[in-house]
């Protein structure tokens, strides 16, 4: 049964103080900004950069905790947030990486 929905990512700016949820694999900062339509925000210390936003009212993160590659070779990225958005957010990206099947989002 193949089930079609309609999402919209929406940007937040308010931090998100849950803890790790998943990880994203396979997709650099360039390509993680286009596909979700906003730049992400930039941090330090142990974060440099995070992208927050909502999908189907829940909340998600992607940020790149702890990696010390230069982001413009990172493709390894830690996603925070609500456990039940990293379902809508994966079909969202698959959705629009058509014949692109070399990245993974893994909830824990």
């Amino acid at each position: 049964m193949l089930i079609q929905v309609e999402a919209r990512i929406t940007q937040i700016k308010k931090p998100y103080t849950g803890g790790r949820v998943g990880t994203l694999e396979g997709l650099n900062l360039d390509e993680i900004s286009r596909l979700l339509g906003f730049n992400p925000i930039s941090q330090e210390d142990k974060v440099r950069v995070s992208w927050r936003g909502k999908i189907l009212g829940k909340v998600f993160e992607i940020y790149d905790y702890k990696n010390n590659a230069p982001l413009s070779r990172n493709t390894y990225w830690s996603v925070g947030g609500d456990r039940e958005a990293i379902e809508p957010l994966n079909a969202f990206l698959k959705a629009s990486l058509p014949g692109q099947e070399d990245f993974s989002l893994i909830s824990y």
